[in-house]
């Protein structure tokens, strides 16, 4: 644990959390995404689209002076985007929508919590004086901020950092917002941070992803969820065992501990479809990749979410309800990874 880290980029008092880089955008402005243009586009094409998806990005910064406003002007290159402001771990009631056109977001400290007095919440990991914008939607371009804005201090923000690689699940589909992903309501829990790759529909556990995180300099511990997309894909179980190796490999010559999940309960485990012999395959499979890796650990994605009930619809993507018991049954399994932090 490095505390005073902060690779993520920053610009006008903002640090842009689990951003990969800030992209000249194609009408002015800054592109927020996920991973490095040079990372990108060595993923396959949905991967390449996911990565510019906000999805897990935060906007953080801190006002000089806690009476006066700044302001932070986006906007979205899609239909829709939304930044749904915290200051520290107390959320705004609503939602803020990113509109196609500039939109201005005004940060004004709640009087509230002034009136509370900051001293009551110091023990919280994000101290209630950190703005955070948490996005959403689609890609969202930054275009500039007014008013006095500094970065955050490394101690006003959690000390351990958990980086996690995984489907539209692990993306926070099917949550009502970011913050009830499953990974973010976990690592609220545990007073970690997160840094949230997820990638809908295309997490194929390709060859860049892997160099790209096993390099990242900032996390103290991964969380990988592998992979229904590879099976929704038809990938056989041999690339699946290739790629994984290969991923785990890097990962785990970092020397930092590895929770690798395999696929959670969905509808090919009730109707019977053609998914479902390459699903079982898979989920034999992983645990015995990740035996030989003294800092990778495994746990079965049956066992974290035995509930169905938890989904929605479409028997694939948690409900709010899923992704709480998913994160209260993840829990032990991540405090485990670094017992220190306990």
């Amino acid at each position: 644990m490095l505390p005073g880290r902060m690779s993520s980029p920053s610009l006008d008092g903002l640090l842009f959390h689990n951003a990969g880089e800030l992209f000249p955008g194609p009408d002015g402005g800054l592109r927020l995404q996920r991973t490095p243009e040079s990372v990108r586009l060595r993923l396959n094409d949905m991967a390449q689209a996911r990565m510019l998806w906000p999805w897990g990005i935060e906007i953080r910064t801190v006002l000089t002076e806690l009476g006066q406003p700044a302001r932070v002007t986006l906007r979205t290159l899609g239909e829709k985007a939304e930044a749904w402001v915290h200051w520290g771990q107390f959320a705004e009631r609503d939602a803020r929508p990113i509109g196609k056109e500039p939109t201005t977001i005004e940060l004004a400290f709640p009087e509230k919590l002034r009136e509370c007095g900051l001293k009551h919440f110091a023990h919280h990991p994000f101290q209630p004086q950190v703005c955070r914008l948490l996005l959403r939607g689609d890609p969202v371009v930054y275009l500039g901020a007014e008013g006095g804005l500094r970065l955050p201090e490394p101690q006003e923000q959690p000390r351990v950092r958990l980086l996690a690689y995984g489907t539209s699940i692990t993306q926070g589909v099917g949550s009502s917002h970011q913050h009830l992903s499953y990974v973010h309501l976990a690592a609220r829990e545990l007073g970690w941070d997160v840094v949230n790759l997820g990638s809908g529909g295309s997490a194929l556990c390709e060859h860049p992803i892997s160099d790209y995180m096993s390099g990242m300099p900032d996390w103290d511990a991964a969380f990988l969820c592998l992979s229904v997309n590879m099976v929704g894909q038809g990938l056989p179980v041999e690339t699946f065992i290739e790629r994984v190796t290969y991923m785990l490999e890097k990962l785990a010559a970092t020397g930092k501990p590895v929770l690798c999940m395999s696929i959670l309960p969905y509808f090919s485990d009730y109707n019977g479809d053609e998914r479902g012999p390459l699903t079982r395959q898979y989920r034999e499979a992983l645990p015995q990749l990740c035996r030989p890796f003294k800092n990778v650990h495994f746990v079965a994605g049956p066992d974290i979410l035995m509930d169905v009930g938890g989904l929605t619809v479409d028997v694939i993507h948690p409900s709010d309800y899923g992704m709480i018991k998913i994160a209260q049954n993840l829990v032990p399994h991540l405090r485990a990874l670094l017992p220190a932090t306990a």
